[in-house]
């Protein structure tokens, strides 16, 4: 691939790192950025299957089953001011959320496991 093809996909990947955090997106250093614009953002975040919404309640959902529950809400926080996840329907999603996780987490405790 030329570098002006990498370059391309990098901007259309920061574009949608804009389009998804809803600030303008500068572009910055390093290997591990280079891979989430290039190919999380320009290459996932663009393909039509799921939404932005859809991707987003993805990622809250693995983000609070994986226990990181403080970046999630720092993410929701910034989602809430995005029309696609009003509000209510995020809060909706988290207590859909606690539920399910506080059943998880303990229903081996109550088989005896």
């Amino acid at each position: 691939m030329s570098d002006q093809e990498q370059t391309e996909i990098r901007k259309k990947g920061l574009a949608k790192m804009s389009e998804v955090y809803g600030w303008e997106m500068a572009d910055g250093p390093g290997l591990h950025f280079g891979h989430t614009a290039a190919q999380l953002f320009a290459e996932v975040w663009t393909r039509e299957e799921l939404s932005n919404r859809d991707r987003r309640l993805l990622l809250l959902g693995l983000l609070a089953g994986n226990g990181h529950t403080d970046v999630a809400e720092i993410q929701a926080g910034k989602w809430e001011l995005l029309p696609e996840l009003l509000a209510y329907a995020l809060q909706d999603a988290r207590v859909e959320a606690d539920v399910y996780l506080r059943m998880t987490n303990q229903l081996p405790d109550q088989l005896g496991a």
